[in-house]
Parts: structure tokens; sequence; C-alpha cells
């Protein structure tokens, strides 16, 4: 398994103009990892209403491109937010490979 971790900043985000970073995965992962985003800090114009969007718009095994939006009038100045990318790495071996590595295990029931 490999996880990687990081953030980004952003930086004037508003209703017209939302905000896309890449990322880039380093080792790449096997296949697509899993993601998750978190945000970290905020800063807000004031007498602001907070809205914020933030979601990964693409996943590839080298990288990724996160997005972030508000709307309705709402302006981000400042923010960061973090990111983990957990999945399968490119050297690890495949499951047929494990398997014959790795014993099943049976499962037996007990009588009472």
């Amino acid at each position: 398994m490999l996880v990687q971790t990081g953030n980004v900043q952003i930086h004037n985000i508003d209703a017209s103009s939302p905000h896309t970073i890449r990322v880039d995965f380093s080792p790449p992962y096997k296949r697509n990892p899993h993601m998750q985003l978190g945000i970290i800090a905020l800063d807000v114009a004031p007498d602001n209403e907070l809205r914020i969007n933030s979601n990964v718009e693409e996943i590839h095994p080298d990288h990724c491109i996160l997005r972030f939006n508000t709307w309705a009038g709402s302006n981000i100045t400042w923010g960061r937010i973090s990111w983990i990318a957990i999945g399968t790495a490119v050297h690890e071996l495949s499951d047929e490979d494990r398997d014959e590595l790795v014993p099943s295990t049976e499962v037996v029931e007990h009588p009472e």
C-alpha cells in the first residue's frame, strides 16, 4: 500500500474564477488511488458568506486535478487544503502473485 499526503494553497477564489491545481504523485500508483480532501484553513472576505466546493476532478495513477470554487458572491481570499491518496504502489505484488506466497485461511465453524 502506498500513502501520499500534501497540502495546497488557494488564492482569490470567487464565483467567476474557479481554481484548479495539478498534484503529481511520486512514485506513481499502479492504478488510480482513493483520495480525500480536507480544509486546513480559510480566510474569507469580511461580511461574506462562506461557501466552498472542493473536489478531486480527475484521478490518474501519476497525478490528480483538484478543483475549488464558490458561488453566490462568496470570496475566499486564501486557503490551505490537505489531500491524501491511498492505493497500490507500482512495485507491489499482484493479487495472483500474493496468493501463491500466502496460504489461504480456512474458516472453520465450531458447534456449540
